[in-house]
């Protein structure tokens, strides 16, 4: 049994109309007079769609019965039927002969489908490519963040199936310890040591990706003294194109900001309630004694956070 597109079966619910209105055609004759034609014309309107009724059925009696006659019934009726019936027709010869009409189509599909296979597997070339080189760049940039014995890759599987962005499924992978096999960044990285890495992708994508703002939280965890310091230089470094937040606790990663907010919570009647405020200049540098002297904030401790604040500014002329 020959399929029979969604789109046409509508047409069988007016086959019965339809007939009668050919029928009603072929009687009057084409050549009898304006009146009947134009007593036909206006049937049709009534109650058809003039492009639903020039479709299949209509069209093949206007092909096989009135032949040359179409140029007639185009000229009394004022209306460019050649225009209208154009496209029925090349649509009409493709579902009369549908099986050549489908192998034509997956012929093409296949051609398709090889050529974007090549482009696919052009674009995993490059990535593997430029993947080899962000990755040599990105363990730099972590023995600097106290990665010592780091080894770092991205690794590409195939997808099943063609997608917008290709066939590649990229992943990095990752060893912090000598000995250890890599696996999957997601799948050991912690939140400090995940903030850390992120923070050595963005040091190397400084001027290329397109990111606004980027988010540190808990990047100074396990480190302190010159990791810290260099933490803070990339920062400031990833700082001079987007907006770079950051939450810490470490006094060198403070001082190189060029705001300061502080989170305070408080309880009132029975509420509590988080405020963030920004601190003017005179309290950053008591926030930031705070942070290196603790509870107790001397003068020694003051001036030491002013000398911080000082060379921190130094770094970023």
């Amino acid at each position: 049994m020959r399929y029979v597109p969604h789109e046409y079966q509508e047409y069988a619910k007016e086959f019965i109309i339809r007939e009668k209105v050919s029928a009603l055609f072929l009687d009057c004759g084409l050549g009898k007079t304006v009146i009947t034609l134009t007593a036909v014309w206006e049937l049709l309107f009534d109650y058809f769609d003039i492009r639903k009724v020039l479709v299949i059925a209509p069209l093949r009696v206007a092909r096989d019965t009135w032949g040359g006659e179409l140029e007639k019934w185009e000229h009394l009726s004022g209306i460019g039927l050649s225009k209208v019936l154009g496209p029925e027709k090349e649509r009409l010869a493709a579902l009369e002969d549908y099986d050549a009409y489908l192998a034509g189509m997956e012929q093409e599909m296949q051609e398709s489908k090889k050529h974007l296979t090549k482009l696919c597997t052009k674009a995993t070339e490059i990535r593997k490519r430029y993947g080899e080189m962000l990755s040599s760049a990105v363990r730099e940039h972590l023995v600097d963040l106290n990665f010592l014995n780091v080894a770092f890759e991205m690794r590409f599987d195939t997808l099943g199936d063609f997608t917008a962005g290709g066939l590649d499924d990229a992943e990095f992978f990752i060893s912090t310890n000598p000995g250890e096999p890599l696996r999957p960044l997601m799948k050991i990285a912690s939140g400090g040591e995940l903030s850390r890495i992120m923070l050595a992708v963005k040091t190397v994508l400084a001027d290329k990706d397109d990111i606004d703002t980027v988010i540190f939280d808990e990047i100074d965890t396990g480190i302190s003294g010159r990791t810290a310091q260099k933490v803070s230089e990339k920062m400031m470094l990833i700082g001079k194109n987007r907006q770079v937040i950051c939450i810490t606790h470490l006094a060198q990663i403070a001082a190189m900001a060029d705001s300061h907010f502080r989170i305070e919570k408080q309880v009132k009647e029975g509420e509590t309630k988080t405020q963030v405020r920004r601190l003017n200049e005179k309290e950053s540098i008591e926030e930031l004694a705070r942070i290196l002297g603790g509870a107790a904030i001397t003068d020694a401790v003051i001036k030491n956070a002013e000398e911080m604040k000082r060379l921190a500014e130094a770094k970023k002329c």
